[in-house]
């Protein structure tokens, strides 16, 4: 399955480049991919340690999260810069073994990786700062409208067409049922 194309915005971008400053990783460059992450992760990043650079991605639904989610998410994936050459050290020695037990052990390696990053995440995102959220813009549909009928019928009365009422409208009183009627 082809990965699905985006372009991150800049207060992703800002809000990234300050959990940076906050983790000790201003010296790094956080590039954004050019899509979203797999399926299978909320978000991944992709390191080149030498060049203290990484590529960052976020998974489609990141526009849901709350500030907690975001903070927590992208502290995970930039405490990868930090253990990533404990990672290095480690893969240099599976070099010399079997490739299927190099293989098992690189498993058993990223699971171990996975655990060490979000623990440490957890320890550290809370004493960071929460993104700022963009307002979205609110529904125009309300709950409490009247029905568009409704309010044209109301406004022709009145003479305000196209506009709401001034006028309150009236509450219709709840009728008990007749004895023997069938409630819906």
């Amino acid at each position: 399955m082809a990965l699905q194309k985006t372009r991150y915005p800049q207060w992703v971008k800002d809000y990234v480049s300050k959990l940076q400053g906050e983790l000790k990783l201003a010296h790094w460059t956080i590039n954004f991919g050019k899509t979203y992450c797999s399926d299978i992760a909320m978000a991944e990043i992709s390191i080149s340690p030498a060049q203290h650079t990484a590529t960052l991605t976020l998974s489609n639904e990141w526009r849901k999260w709350n500030p907690s989610v975001m903070r927590s998410t992208i502290a995970h994936e930039l405490m990868h810069c930090h253990v990533n050459p404990i990672n290095e050290l480690a893969e240099e020695h599976l070099e010399e073994l079997a490739p299927r037990t190099a293989e098992e052990r690189k498993m058993g390696l990223n699971y171990v990786n996975e655990r060490v990053t979000d623990a440490l995440a957890e320890m550290v995102a809370p004493h960071l700062t929460l993104p700022r959220l963009p307002v979205r813009a609110q529904s125009r549909t309300l709950s409490h409208a009247l029905s568009h009928s409704r309010t044209l019928k109301s406004n022709k009365k009145t003479g305000t067409a196209g506009r709401k009422a001034k006028r309150p409208v009236k509450k219709r009183a709840h009728k008990p049922a007749k004895k023997g009627a069938r409630k819906k």
